[in-house]
């Protein structure tokens, strides 16, 4: 009856319901479904011997549950669990402006629905998507934890024991999301400035910069080793020597001094972290470094933009959105960006940057995430820790460490290893990455051969000697530099947007500044400031700059205030959070903006003085 409705309202906007569709063209709706009618006079049904919705009042069930569990907020993603006969989706899509995910992994009841009830006004609105499964649910779940945006979760009781099959399952992997947003979470509040401190330091550097799509597939048909610095990276470097010529080689900044003392070559040195750089670029020769092609995050510590490299590759990870998006979608555009997940680990970017370059097999190297025969790392750093479960390791001038929380995992024989806690949370992410790559239409063939370390699921043991004699040599000299080339002009040009960029930026900060200003002498008494919204929505950046102080603000923040004394103290709140917010921008973020700007200039008027001396030789 109403099934083209639906499903017309549900491709209107996002194609990829297509493939949901698909799915559900050769279900049969259930035989077993009974329609009962509740005391308030509308219908619900019964599925698999449960009333999917309360027998009192479907609708004032779902308008209680929206009213608990609904934080109405445009930037609030709402997860319904379960669609039922479509009255929590309703009732969230009148309560709140948010994007709405609705799960539904019961195909025969969606069938059902889709076919009987008319929900084309929820399903026809671009907020609005219907998923089927876990992986997909996880792909939309992941960016928003990892970005720290809200989300709300949403369900009937009687779905809570439907899904009950599904919940463990479900719940093992929230459970898992939200200890890395945790871990992310103290991570960027540590972090937090010093990034965004960071950002602003290489920014002038973008102009000499080739991004990560003018990667893409550029390695195709060829082997890629992924190189990282475990202790089993001693025992793979004569086969990754005879295979240098054979492979794209795409090291970690970690594992170079290893591959230097041995006279290997990467094609390619990722850095990620915002600190340590420094020392694993210690003590490296400039014409060695001078034949490397290095990957960069936006916030990595400066040094890395200031060596003197065959080439320069920036990419930008999932947490990076705003920074990118301000580059590469606001006028004037600068860049292009490919997301990538770091994972807070360096090694996962290598990884996706050898996928992303199309090569094939990818062979994961010196990854063992674990410290077998307490090796910490190749060269025989031996694991060193305070008898208290955190590994103590001494800084040195090609080391640098910290206090790190140690755990354990399983190894490759089923033995148990020791490692870091933080190695857990990278595991996940190689497996989760393995998985996606058996999804695709032509999968890379994936190998692990950091032999002794731990288990990583996805990836096919192989040890490193079993791959001398299969490949061919491909190399040339400039095998890669003749495919990364600039525009003429690019520089120039480049650098004029950037300073047209940060010019805009300045007036915003500042006007930033004063609305906190008139805010603070005002007094409120709610997070929710409607002309701070209104500012923060059409300023994306600046919200990200101000997004883990507003995070400490709201939860101090008491919703359930009344009292006077009570109202006051939300009122004092504000008003330190708004203090915070800015000191933050008028402190620290203006003179980082300032300082960019300048060099940017500096490095324009240098470039014409180069440009204008020929003319004035030959006059």
């Amino acid at each position: 009856m109403f099934w083209k409705k639906n499903t017309q309202a549900l491709l209107k906007h996002h194609p990829h319901h297509e493939a949901l569709l698909k799915k559900l063209k050769n279900v049969t709706a259930p035989d077993d479904l009974a329609p009962y009618e509740t005391t308030e006079g509308d219908i619900g049904v019964v599925f698999n011997g449960l009333p999917l919705h309360s027998p009192k009042g479907a609708k004032l069930e779902a308008q209680q549950e929206v009213k608990t569990n609904c934080r109405p907020a445009l930037d609030r993603t709402h997860l319904i669990l379960g669609l039922g006969l479509g009255y929590l989706l309703e009732e969230t899509c009148k309560r709140s402006p948010g994007p709405i995910v609705v799960y539904e992994p019961h195909l025969p009841l969606l069938k059902f629905v889709l076919e009987n009830v008319d929900l084309s006004d929820y399903f026809g609105q671009r907020r609005v998507r219907l998923v089927c499964d876990l992986p997909t649910l996880m792909d939309i779940i992941t960016p928003l934890l990892v970005c720290f945006e809200p989300i709300d979760f949403l369900s009937s009781g009687a779905y809570a024991l439907l899904l009950q099959g599904q919940m463990g399952e479900l719940m093992g992997k929230l459970a898992n999301l939200i200890d890395d947003r945790k871990r992310d979470y103290r991570t960027a509040r540590y972090f937090h400035n010093q990034w965004i401190k960071q950002f602003f330091e290489n920014l002038p550097h973008v102009a000499d910069c080739f991004d990560m799509t003018h990667l893409q597939g550029k390695g195709k048909g060829k082997p890629a080793l992924v190189i990282s610095r475990g202790p089993s990276l001693d025992a793979a470097l004569p086969a990754i020597k005879q295979l240098e010529n054979q492979a794209v080689l795409v090291a970690v900044g970690g594992a170079l001094h290893h591959l230097y003392k041995y006279g290997i070559t990467p094609d390619f040195a990722t850095f990620l972290d915002s600190r340590g750089m420094k020392e694993q670029l210690h003590g490296l020769p400039e014409s060695y470094l001078k034949n490397i092609t290095f990957l960069l995050s936006n916030f990595t510590q400066p040094v890395c933009y200031e060596q003197d490299v065959a080439a320069k590759v920036r990419y930008t990870l999932l947490s990076d959105r705003p920074f990118a998006d301000w580059l590469s979608k606001q006028e004037p555009r600068i860049q292009n960006y490919r997301l990538l997940d770091g994972c807070g680990t360096v090694s996962h970017i290598a990884l996706q940057t050898a996928m992303l370059m199309d090569c094939d097999p990818v062979v994961l190297i010196g990854q063992d995430l674990a410290f077998p025969n307490d090796q910490v790392y190749a060269g025989g750093e031996k694991l060193e820790t305070n008898g208290k479960g955190v590994m103590t390791l001494k800084k040195r001038e090609n080391l640098f460490t910290g206090p790190s929380q140690m755990a354990t995992v399983e190894g490759q024989n089923g033995e148990t290893l020791q490692t870091l806690a933080s190695f857990k949370g990278f595991i996940r992410f190689f497996e989760k990455t393995a998985t996606a790559n058996q999804q695709k239409a032509r999968p890379q063939t994936l190998y692990n051969a950091s032999l002794g370390g731990a288990k990583i699921n996805g990836y096919e043991l192989r040890a490193m000697e079993t791959f001398v004699g299969e490949w061919q040599d491909f190399r040339t000299p400039d095998w890669l530099s003749k495919q990364l080339t600039f525009p003429e002009g690019y520089r120039k040009k480049t650098l004029e947007k950037l300073q047209t960029k940060l010019r805009k930026l300045k007036s915003e900060l500042y006007e930033c500044v004063a609305l906190l200003d008139q805010l603070i002498v005002e007094g409120v008494d709610t997070p929710n400031n409607p002309q701070l919204n209104r500012f923060i929505a059409n300023h994306y950046l600046i919200s990200h700059f101000l997004v883990l102080d507003m995070i400490d603000t709201r939860q101090r923040y008491n919703p359930a205030a009344e009292t006077p004394e009570e109202i006051q103290k939300n009122r004092d709140g504000m008003r330190e959070g708004y203090k915070q917010n800015r000191k933050l921008l008028h402190d620290d973020i203006l003179p980082w903006v300032i300082q960019s700007e300048t060099r940017v200039l500096a490095l324009l008027q240098s470039d014409g003085q180069k440009a204008a001396q020929p003319e004035s030789v030959l006059s």
